[in-house]
């Protein structure tokens, strides 16, 4: 999936699908946005959580850098 991300906070953005994504999957929601929240940095990743306005779930996930 391809997304628009708009910073809403130096730790919140909002990822919003592009066209082909929409056209790849049909069935997402045609106002789909997801808010994601960067709670805790260290050196080599974040931690983050993220909403939408289309499921009623949080998902808490660990984004690490690699080389």
């Amino acid at each position: 999936m391809s997304f628009d991300v708009k910073w809403l906070e130096d730790c919140t953005y909002t990822l919003t699908p592009t066209k082909e994504s929409f056209a790849k999957y049909p069935r997402l929601p045609k106002n789909a946005i997801i808010t994601v929240k960067i709670t805790n940095t260290t050196t080599n990743s974040y931690t983050q959580s993220s909403t939408s306005n289309f499921v009623d779930k949080t998902i808490v996930s660990e984004v690490i850098k690699t080389q």
